[in-house]
């Protein structure tokens, strides 16, 4: 039994260096130096390390669901209770979304097991930062789709820019034509 927690502990810490990002050879170096793991049981490692990385990224839907509504109406019953207003609100507003309540949500059919998609994960990462540097900018009102975000700071900047080309030498107005 102690062998098995053993080897447990150092898979753990395989898959620790794989997902903080360290590189394979860091990976193998760490199974030989610090396990003493021979290169057949190296990659034994490594493939175990991805299965239950694989394994960890797929859920089932429901289950989440229950969860992530449970702490939900916990953070609205504190909020109310501290008379936090503005939390208890942006906690409603988190919960319709949850639900597939609000305008643009869609939501899955229950008991349905979804895989993650790294891809997938890291471009709706890279829209949250556009939405919040946007949002920072004050361009359009907080909590648009983000294509209503990007058409407003389009929008912005062409507007911006043909005041720039539409500045006459005489006058030095905006929308006043140059002859």
């Amino acid at each position: 039994m102690v062998n098995q927690e053993k080897v447990l502990g150092q898979i753990k810490s395989v898959i620790f260096a794989i997902t903080t990002f360290q590189g394979e050879e860091y990976v193998r170096e760490l199974c030989k130096q610090r396990y003493d793991f021979s290169e057949e049981e190296t990659d034994a490692a490594l493939e175990e390390a991805r299965r239950r990385i694989q394994a960890a990224a797929q859920y089932d839907l429901t289950e989440e669901l229950g969860q992530a509504l449970t702490r939900n109406n916990y953070l609205y019953e504190a909020a109310v209770k501290a008379q936090d207003l503005k939390t208890a609100v942006r906690v409603q507003r988190d919960r319709a979304k949850l639900l597939g309540l609000d305008a643009g949500g869609t939501r899955k059919e229950s008991g349905t097991v979804i895989e993650y998609n790294a891809e997938a994960a890291e471009l709706e990462q890279t829209l949250d930062n556009i939405r919040a540097q946007l949002e920072a900018l004050e361009i359009a009102p907080a909590g648009l789709p983000i294509e209503d975000l990007t058409r407003a700071a389009v929008t912005r900047i062409l507007t911006q820019e043909k005041r720039i080309l539409c500045l006459s030498a005489e006058t030095e107005r905006p929308d006043t034509e140059t002859p």
